[in-house]
């Protein structure tokens, strides 16, 4: 053929050499002489619906992911069958492919040799969030067409699962599992038996609390209101106990009618994992742009996160109800409770539908009254018997030493308290534009729960004294308010507050408070005192607080000069004292008096009376660890204790019905701090 530049003309017939096929089409020379043959076209396979906008290539089989028309359809082809099936073929506007998103994806073939994809279609503005489905077994009910009966069982497919949170409780019963804290979560379980995300923790309890008693107790859970979707579910555990923290979860176990009931007694029928595994959550994103695999981990890369709305102006407005509770079957004996006359810094949490946590959000307390707020003179604080340098001059004000909580028939207030100082200069702590305060550069506000003195006068617990018996002395369990009477809280304007375009977003919420931390609390310790002389005494005291023996003798009930004080924090820690101030809240009486005094007196009886509440406060001059049965520091035939000095003898403290030597005097007390500024706020 001739090369003409610039203009090819070998195609003229003229020019074609002889014996050469001017019209010949796909023509190929085979290795065969003077051979040929045309070239193969294209052959039908299988026809995939609509437009291919992704496709995921495994060891057995093309998953090709398409939009046709309006449908957004997902299948798949076995490379040796050529047939392709289709698993879905949705019209859900929660399930939509979409033109401008193509979609990359991962496999995995599971334990029963089921492929599973991962997919997802980018970071665009209308991109869906990741998906995770189980081809071979979808997990949901699909029609013959393939389409969604349920509309939304879309959520199944989410690779980051909607969780739906159960109503729970919890009951113990007599038993032989060794814990001191246990904590409950769960996952939902796929029909395939994989996992899903564990839920948050959604109940705490105290089956054995260190050093209250020796009965074991099980503990038996229900759970109801349990996600619909899901037939299978496993229980999460982390549990708590001197050898260290361990968590296990259950078998599968079956949901029937939404509900679901589990005895925990032992950890033998549990399989063993790390409490990580239960409380780190998770990464979730909404969209994933590069999504690739490497030895069985998915990776990917340019990702958005959910975005969470600040939501610390409407939790402003909130307001916490106090309900007292006395615990006459003693459920909760063994759970820590708050401290009366405490200050405790309260935040919310709400939980999303998806079953994410947000921020954690400041709820202010209440507002103080002029009187309350009023800043207290030399005068006054000298008529609370404290003339001293300490507390004069030092801008205390009339909360930082009266509590204005209180208790009526079926409800409790909160008393006053506010930080020197300020809430932060930001945007979220305004609330004026929602009907709330502007509490930018105010006093931080935190919740004080009622003190022992107002509750003692109340008329709900006015047959309801503190007494020690044998067991709460025996295990150092002190304060016997604290063991009887709970405090249970909750939001009293939540629905109000939050708008619906936030609610329909949240499935619940949690209440937390933050942990006490020593050095930074209004009080150091709640206790016990008495009095005391050190010397050989006639009335024989047992088990304070190990079985040894104590000895002592009240020549002068009225003399808290010298007083022990007893809790069981500071005896088993042995920590410093930092407190310069001790307040009395009540008076104590002994019942079965026989148990402690060893020669069977059954004369001895206790009760007292206080005086004024300003005359309840005593100023501590040295407060020292004394060893048990220790004569270098005078501790003869004592238990260990602390030993507290204050001024003025205290004389005033206390006026008891009884004043022979026979009486020995005790006194509910608290150690005060008088911190001024309590937590950190952000």
């Amino acid at each position: 053929m001739n090369d003409f530049k610039g203009l090819s003309r070998d195609t003229s017939v003229i020019k074609t050499p002889e014996q050469m096929w001017q019209f010949a089409r796909n023509i190929l020379l085979t290795n065969k002489y003077l051979s040929i043959t045309n070239e193969k076209g294209n052959e039908y396979g299988y026809e995939i619906p609509g437009v291919v906008i992704g496709h995921i290539i495994t060891n057995d089989d093309i998953v090709y992911l398409s939009i046709d028309g309006n449908y957004s359809c997902i299948g798949y082809v076995n490379q040796y069958n050529q047939v392709y099936t289709p698993v879905i073929r949705t019209t859900n506007p929660n399930f939509k492919f979409k033109l401008n998103c193509p979609i990359e994806g991962v496999y995995v073939y599971n334990y029963k040799k089921e492929l599973v994809i991962v997919f997802s279609d980018g970071v665009n503005q209308d991109s869906s969030t990741p998906k995770l489905i189980n081809l071979h077994n979808p997990q949901v009910q699909l029609s013959s067409t393939k389409e969604f009966i349920n509309s939304d069982d879309y959520v199944m497919f989410e690779l980051f699962n909607y969780t739906e949170l159960p109503s729970s409780n919890f009951e113990y019963e007599k038993g032989s599992f060794d814990a001191e804290i246990v904590h409950l979560a769960f996952c939902y379980v796929f029909d395939d038996n994989t996992d899903a995300l564990y839920s948050p923790i959604i109940e705490t309890c105290y089956p054995n609390l260190k050093g209250y008693n020796t009965i074991y107790r099980n503990i038996k859970f229900n759970l109801s209101n349990l996600s619909s979707k899901f037939k299978k579910i496993k229980l999460a555990f982390i549990v708590k106990k001197d050898a260290g923290t361990f968590a296990y979860t259950t078998p599968i176990l079956s949901i029937i009618d939404n509900k679901i009931e589990y005895i925990l007694s032992s950890e033998e029928a549990l399989t063993a994992i790390t409490p990580e595994e239960i409380v780190i959550t998770p990464e979730r994103f909404t969209k994933i742009k590069t999504i690739t695999k490497t030895a069985n981990q998915i990776e990917v890369g340019n990702v958005e996160i959910p975005k969470q709305e600040d939501l610390q102006k409407y939790a402003n407005l909130l307001t916490l109800k106090l309900i007292p509770t006395l615990d006459i079957n003693n459920k909760y004996a063994t759970h820590p409770t708050f401290l009366p006359d405490e200050v405790y810094s309260f935040s919310i949490i709400p939980i999303y539908n998806d079953g994410t946590k947000g921020l954690a959000l400041h709820i202010p307390g209440r507002k103080g009254t002029p009187e309350e707020k009023a800043v207290l003179t030399d005068a006054e604080i000298k008529s609370y018997n404290l003339n001293y340098s300490e507390f004069l001059g030092k801008g205390y004000k009339s909360f930082h030493f009266n509590n204005t909580g209180t208790i009526n028939d079926n409800f409790a207030t909160f008393g006053y308290w506010e930080n020197e100082s300020l809430y932060p200069n930001k945007d979220r702590y305004n609330s004026s534009l929602l009907g709330g305060e502007d509490l930018r550069g105010t006093p931080i506000r935190y919740h004080r729960f009622p003190s022992l003195d107002n509750i003692a006068d109340n008329n709900v617990l006015k047959n309801y004294e503190p007494i020690i018996g044998s067991l709460e002395i025996k295990h150092s369990k002190l304060d016997s308010i604290g063991k009887r009477l709970r405090f249970f809280i909750e939001v009293e304007n939540f629905d109000t507050i939050f708008p619906n375009e936030i609610k329909k977003n949240l499935q619940g919420y949690e209440i937390v408070f933050e942990k006490r931390q020593r050095g930074g609390t209004y009080i150091e310790q709640h206790g016990l005192v008495y009095n005391y002389n050190y010397k050989d005494g006639t009335f024989i005291i047992r088990d304070i607080p190990d079985g040894k023996k104590t000895y002592t003798i009240s020549s002068n009930p009225l003399s808290f000069g010298k007083t022990l004080f007893f809790n069981a924090d500071i005896l088993e820690n042995k920590v410093n004292i930092n407190s310069n101030l001790l307040k009395v809240y009540s008076s104590v009486k002994i019942r079965n008096f026989n148990n402690f005094v060893s020669n069977g007196a059954s004369s001895f009886y206790v009760k007292g009376i206080l005086k004024d509440k300003k005359d309840r406060f005593a100023k501590i001059t040295k407060a020292e660890y004394l060893l048990a049965d220790n004569i270098v520091q005078q501790n003869a035939y004592q238990e260990e204790n602390l030993s507290l000095q204050l001024t003025n003898s205290a004389s005033y403290l206390f006026t008891p019905l009884q004043t022979s030597d026979k009486v020995f005097n005790i006194l509910q007390v608290g150690l005060l701090t008088l911190n001024k500024n309590l937590y950190n706020l952000v």
